[in-house]
């Protein structure tokens, strides 16, 4: 079985360079509600790529994504291992639609993999009510791998919250 060492330290570079990222492709973008998301969806694939090219973790990870010169794949973001399976797996939601996020999030529980990240933008609406119904939602899923690690990540007003693993008893703020 595969595992993530120091997913902690990893999820803490992201955060640094998906905002970086939306903010650079921002500049060259118009300004309108469906461009900014757009470029956060795009920034959260950057981001993964780019991380994917370190020299520690480019000679054991494929990259699938929507990306050009890449293989699509079911979510947004996923590192490969050859002949082992998926390390990590990603996939974004950046409108706050419950539904929405509740959709791509199944996704993210059918993937197998030791990591995996769902990132949203709940513009600080009711982010309670979001939680809960991902957690409800992950607590009905029955599928789950012993050693799976979950983040929620919600980027929202210049800002960020990380959720490890959704549950009230176990959340962690990073």
């Amino acid at each position: 079985m595969l595992t993530f060492k120091g997913h902690e330290k990893f999820v803490v570079e992201i955060l640094r360079k998906i905002p970086a990222e939306a903010k650079r492709l921002q500049r060259s973008r118009s300004r309108d509600q469906k461009g900014e998301r757009r470029c956060w969806t795009k920034a959260v694939k950057e981001a993964f790529f780019a991380a994917k090219e370190k020299p520690k973790y480019k000679k054991i990870v494929d990259f699938y994504g929507t990306r050009p010169g890449c293989r699509e794949w079911l979510l947004d973001a996923v590192w490969y291992v050859e002949n082992k399976g998926g390390l990590v797996a990603v996939e974004s939601e950046l409108g706050y639609h419950v539904e929405g996020i509740k959709f791509d999030f199944s996704k993210l529980l059918s993937f197998k993999a030791p990591l995996k990240i769902m990132i949203v933008d709940t513009g600080r609406r009711e982010p309670a009510k979001l939680l809960q119904a991902i957690e409800e939602y992950a607590r009905s899923f029955r599928q789950h791998q012993p050693g799976e690690v979950y983040y929620l990540i919600d980027f929202h007003n210049s800002r960020h919250d990380v959720y490890r693993e959704f549950s009230a008893s176990v959340r962690d703020a990073i």
